[in-house]
């Protein structure tokens, strides 16, 4: 019954590529749209095919949509590290373009081995993710800031991804 209600008030369950697509084509704002590897709610390939459906709407609707598609068809996903020096596991992934006429830009990325809500399962991650694209920073070793991130482990944040990195970061005051 509550699913039910809330598919019927549309705000579940609704189409919102227009609303995205009007938010970086036409407004120019950065847009940042990120999934988690392990999110079963909305996991990497619903998110992926609501982006592929933002830029369908962009380039149907505006001056500026069909570059923007364009665009995005042919950039390159980056492995994401936290620390490219450091760190073994990967991060994640992440696909950035700029506006074609302006400055902003939109960026997706993909975190590894996180559920739907990502920050509580990859904290450091998390952390880094929003501190670059806040920065306007490459997601390759370009970008790479870990003097300015929690000393934890790279794996940390609640079972059962933490593992023993869980303790290491309680201690670490994070």
């Amino acid at each position: 019954m509550v699913y039910d209600t809330m598919v019927k008030s549309g705000d579940w369950c609704s189409n919102s590529s227009d609303i995205y697509a009007s938010l970086f084509v036409k407004s120019q704002l950065d847009l940042l749209i990120f999934s988690s590897t392990v999110d079963a709610l909305l996991g990497a390939a619903n998110t992926e095919a609501g982006v592929t459906a933002l830029f369908e709407h962009a380039a149907s609707t505006f001056s500026e949509g069909a570059l923007a598609k364009a665009e995005f068809g042919k950039a390159r996903k980056a492995i994401w590290k936290v620390d490219s020096t450091k760190d073994v596991n990967v991060a994640g992934f992440a696909k950035c373009i700029a506006h074609p006429t302006g400055t902003s830009r939109f960026c997706f990325s993909l975190v590894k081995n996180a559920g739907h809500e990502m920050p509580s399962y990859q904290p450091r991650a998390a952390l880094d993710l929003y501190q670059r694209f806040m920065a306007g920073r490459s997601w390759n070793s370009t970008g790479d800031r870990p003097e300015e991130l929690p000393k934890c482990a790279q794996c940390g944040g609640v079972a059962p991804f933490a593992g023993p990195a869980l303790p290491a970061c309680a201690t670490a005051g994070v």
